[in-house]
């Protein structure tokens, strides 16, 4: 087979190591969804950049973005962990979040901040993630190394 297109999302300086190569990707029909992260500049006295936890869909044959969805920025850019489609709903979850989206449009239907891992006890266990099961589906996440 042939290269028909590519897509790359930006990676953030500050992210662990692993994070951003831990993008998840799902085809569903004529639709490719796509969880990750891209880096957003920090403005202000310290520099360095942010991540944003993006929810992309886009076109199978082309490639072309039908719809993009920032769900939070963080400066621990924690990886993707969990990309589920079930019918016309799309479920991401990490570290830090849970949320479910329209397969159609991107919009929101609903986000559930996860607990917080305290900063010394991610430190001290060196890794961490986070995983999603559904009834009669495979979830999966992968744990998250630290540089």
């Amino acid at each position: 087979g042939r290269v028909v297109w590519t897509m790359t999302l930006g990676v953030a300086p500050d992210a662990p190591v692993a994070a951003y190569a831990l993008t998840r990707v799902v085809v569903v029909g004529d639709t490719v969804v796509v969880f990750g992260l891209e880096p957003k500049p920090k403005s202000g006295f310290f520099s360095g950049q942010v991540a944003v936890h993006v929810v992309l869909a886009l076109d199978l044959a082309s490639g072309a973005l039908r719809w993009r969805t920032a769900l939070y920025e963080d400066s621990d850019a924690a990886g993707p962990g969990t990309l589920l489609v079930d019918g016309q709903i799309v479920v991401v979850s990490n570290s830090v979040v849970t949320a479910a989206l329209s397969l159609a449009d991107g919009r929101g239907l609903w986000l559930e901040k996860n607990p917080v891992i305290p900063v010394m006890q991610i430190h001290s266990a060196m890794a961490y993630g986070g995983a999603l099961a559904v009834v009669g589906s495979a979830a999966q996440a992968d744990a998250v190394g630290f540089k």
